[in-house]
């Protein structure tokens, strides 16, 4: 493992630990549901959702 990280530090790269949250976490599922909540009732949802979809088929170029 050491003369990995050798090559990979040699190579330009740096390692580093990313925490996530736990998706199956029942505190994580409820604030997930609590969130989806409140977006579904914000009145600007519809417009939200319909500018996102036509930036997503934006033509590179």
């Amino acid at each position: 493992m050491k003369r990995y990280r050798a090559r990979k530090r040699a190579a330009g790269l740096k390692q580093i630990q990313v925490w996530v949250h736990d998706r199956q976490s029942p505190t994580f599922r409820r604030g997930l549901r609590r969130q989806a909540r409140r977006i579904a009732a914000s009145e600007g949802e519809k417009e939200a959702l319909d500018f996102m979809e036509t930036v997503a088929d934006w033509p590179d170029r």
